[in-house]
């Protein structure tokens, strides 16, 4: 072989480069795919010495990639919930807050009550949509491969048998319905010292029944029963707030949200050696352990 000119030493040095690149990679990804779950330590080691773009398709090898995809899934949902949430709850203080001294409804002040009646509609039809959403992506994506033990245990520990998780998830549906299920606002007056108004957004009980009936079809004959056990033993006015803060409550102590299921991490931008061993931390979804969070936030 001819290296005598500058040119052709080059040449041979990035073509023995690139073997040498190509041939680790391909010793990796073949460590990778045969793997155990959590990854061994020493395989992590090994793709902390990758470039970032060649670590991602490496992993996309594992056994566990596609569920901590799902996983990544649901806490993006959950975000959306609580954001969801905290948007509607900070919409109905917010009507709270300017009624309280009773000048709110006046006359002069009707398009402004129209226009905060509106958003509060528009942030329940959000918050309800973002709780169908989280469980869509728990128990038909994440849980459908990771196989969470005593799954349907934890939900009935967490969310209850009252039905109000059954009762949220068809608000969905009963919003949307042909004659909207709507919010109204109820408001006391107090006298003494100056005017105090207290004001609350509810559905009125017989709008909820007339709307879970109407939308019976879309209901599963389990999910219907609750939602009737749910309206049943709620007041004739029911507190948008409440309702919302509750299952709020319930949602976050839901385990699911620190689930350490996915065997990998997917090293989002670069290849260091901390996000590389963050992925031996995930276990195997076969043997996943859930514990309850307090704030919903994943444990590391």
């Amino acid at each position: 072989m001819d290296l005598q000119s500058p040119e052709a030493a080059w040449d041979y040095l990035v073509g023995q480069l690139f073997h040498q690149r190509s041939q680790a990679f391909e010793e990796v990804r073949a460590a990778v795919m045969a793997a155990s779950v959590p990854m061994p330590a020493e395989i992590v080691e090994r793709i902390a010495h990758l470039n970032a773009v060649d670590a991602r398709e490496i992993l996309r090898a594992h056994p566990g990639y596609d569920l901590w995809e799902r996983h990544k899934s649901y806490q993006v949902s959950y975000q959306v919930f609580e954001r969801a949430t905290l948007d509607l709850l900070k919409a109905i203080q917010h009507f709270n807050d300017l009624a309280r001294d009773g000048t709110l409804f006046g006359h002069t002040r009707r398009n402004e009550i129209d226009e905060m009646e509106q958003l509060i509609q528009k942030e329940l039809f959000a918050a309800a949509n973002a709780a169908h959403s989280l469980v869509d992506h728990s128990t038909r994506r994440v849980q459908k491969i990771a196989n969470v033990p005593d799954y349907a245990q934890h939900l009935q520990r967490i969310f209850g048998s009252d039905g109000l998780h059954e009762f949220v998830i068809a608000l969905r549906t009963m919003l949307h319905h042909i004659h909207a299920l709507q919010p109204g606002y109820l408001w006391q007056s107090q006298l003494g010292k100056g005017t105090h108004v207290t004001t609350a957004f509810v559905f009125e009980k017989q709008d909820v029944v007339r709307a879970a009936v109407a939308n019976q079809g879309g209901f599963s004959t389990a999910q219907f029963k609750k939602v009737t056990t749910y309206i049943t033993a709620a007041p004739d006015n029911i507190d948008v707030a409440l309702v919302f803060e509750d299952y709020r409550r319930r949602a976050a102590a839901f385990p699911l949200l620190s689930l350490r299921a996915p065997a990998i991490s997917g090293l989002n931008h670069r290849a260091s050696k901390v996000e590389c061993r963050q992925i031996a931390r995930w276990r195997d979804p076969g043997d996943a352990r859930i514990r309850d969070s307090q704030h919903g936030r994943v444990r590391r």
